[in-house]
């Protein structure tokens, strides 16, 4: 992985961030692909899973969505610990915690024991996605940063397109092997791949700059120098007084409910979409699989193209309301079209390529809107917020399938969330270009 770097970089320094890029960036990107893998695959699971062990469509909701309890609870006490072990043995620890867990889930003999396994999964992954933010604000500066992140958040859409045909498979071909179901099979084999990355990161990665061997005390004295040019920030604790400030910024709030609309998209498709291309007959679990992976290709090419385009013109509101209301057209489309794979499937692409930009340049607006440590305060309430919809959306979606029979009913609430979201930040102010441009890249400058 290659990231373009500003003019005002010396030619040693380009070579010493992308050597960083190069050997940090695949790693924790795969990362994040296995942690999005495990936390989606009971959407396969369930095919068989359910009638095994007296599963309703509503209890299959909760339990998707309890994983998030546990990442609320959990996210700021594991982020803590995070900077006092430091970042490689707290990912490695989370990794392989999370990995077991997820092979736990094979033993599942009821919803209550299923409840509390996703509890267990989601307090065991809590503080990877912020974890990895600390350590890539350890290594990279500012100037980098958001280049970086994108790169490491193209793991969600590639989680969908690698892991959906892979979760088919497994579910197609492993029902029957040895003594277990075609649902335990999955858990295990996708289970196992995170407690064995747990370990090679512990093996591969280092705290800091100056722990690495393959750097030469050379290239830790430009990284050191590379510091010192960076922009001094707040030194003072966030106290009560900036904490109110930002709960009770209204604009940070509307920001945030935003966030949850896309959130409580995201995952509501996540966690439904297999079940309603299986209610439209087909069967086969590989080929779901492969279908389900389209809307994930078409979210990672709008986070690619949408993002460059706004980066190029300097302008973050009108891209942002653009693919809102993609996402909310998209929506409403698969609220009506349930009866049509073909246009099913397109509805839902159209709503991920809309629904996974805007959770990107969602998590940069912080910084453009409020400032010093309030800003740090509002990227926390609009993650937070993020991680309330995943506890709410799932649910829903599922006691809507049990009271109406109809799982498309829900994606026309989500689409006419969007929509509001959508008109929230056309009116929002602050958005303007002189204010975006001092804003950090989301994709222009990755190649």
């Amino acid at each position: 992985m290659i990231i373009r770097m500003p003019a005002e970089f010396s030619s040693h320094e380009k070579s010493i961030y992308n050597r960083i890029a190069a050997r940090l960036l695949p790693f924790l990107f795969i990362l994040y692909v296995i942690a999005f893998i495990d936390r989606v695959n009971v959407s396969f699971a369930k095919f068989s899973m359910g009638a095994d062990i007296g599963m309703s469509d509503q209890a299959y909701g909760l339990g998707a969505g309890i994983c998030f309890l546990g990442i609320c609870i959990f996210e700021i006490p594991s982020n803590i610990m995070l900077q006092r072990v430091g970042a490689r043995f707290w990912l490695a620890r989370i990794m392989v915690v999370w990995g077991l867990c997820c092979i736990a889930m094979s033993w599942v003999r009821s919803p209550t024991s299923f409840y509390v396994l996703r509890f267990a999964l989601g307090a065991a992954e809590a503080g990877l996605f912020p974890g990895v933010m600390y350590y890539l604000a350890v290594w990279f500066p500012t100037k980098l940063r958001a280049q970086a992140t994108t790169l490491f958040a193209l793991g969600l859409p590639v989680s969908g397109i690698v892991g959906a045909p892979i979760c088919g498979w497994i579910m197609a071909h492993m029902g029957g092997v040895g003594i277990f179901r075609d649902w335990q099979w999955l858990f295990i084999l996708t289970g196992i791949p995170a407690v064995a990355l747990g370990f090679a990161t512990y093996l591969f990665l280092v705290d800091t700059p100056d722990e690495a061997a393959w750097l030469t005390p050379q290239d830790k004295e430009v990284i050191f120098r590379v510091k010192q040019r960076e922009p001094a920030m707040p030194s003072h604790d966030l106290k009560h007084g900036r904490l109110r400030a930002a709960l009770f910024n209204k604009t940070l709030w509307s920001l945030s409910l935003v966030n949850f609309a896309v959130v409580i998209a995201i995952y509501s498709v996540a966690f439904w979409f297999p079940q309603m291309v299986n209610s439209l007959g087909i069967q086969d679990k590989f080929v779901i699989g492969l279908i389900v992976s389209i809307p994930s290709i078409a979210g990672g090419a709008g986070l690619i193209i949408i993002g460059q385009s706004s980066d190029r013109r300097s302008e973050r509101r009108w891209h942002m309301v653009a693919c809102l209301l993609m996402a909310s057209i998209g929506l409403a489309l698969a609220g009506w079209s349930a009866t049509n794979l073909a246009l099913l499937v397109f509805s839902v692409s159209l709503a991920m390529f809309g629904l996974m930009t805007s959770a990107i340049m969602l998590s940069l607006m912080p910084g453009l809107l409020v400032t010093g440590v309030v800003a740090a305060a509002g990227f926390a309430l609009v993650s937070s917020v993020g991680n309330a919809a995943g506890i709410v959306g799932p649910p829903f979606v599922g006691w809507v399938m049990q009271v109406t029979g109809h799982i498309e009913y829900s994606f026309l609430v989500f689409g006419g969330m969007t929509l509001l979201g959508a008109v929230t930040i056309a009116m929002m102010p602050g958005l303007g270009r002189q204010a975006v441009q001092a804003l950090p890249s989301v994709a222009k400058n990755i190649e």
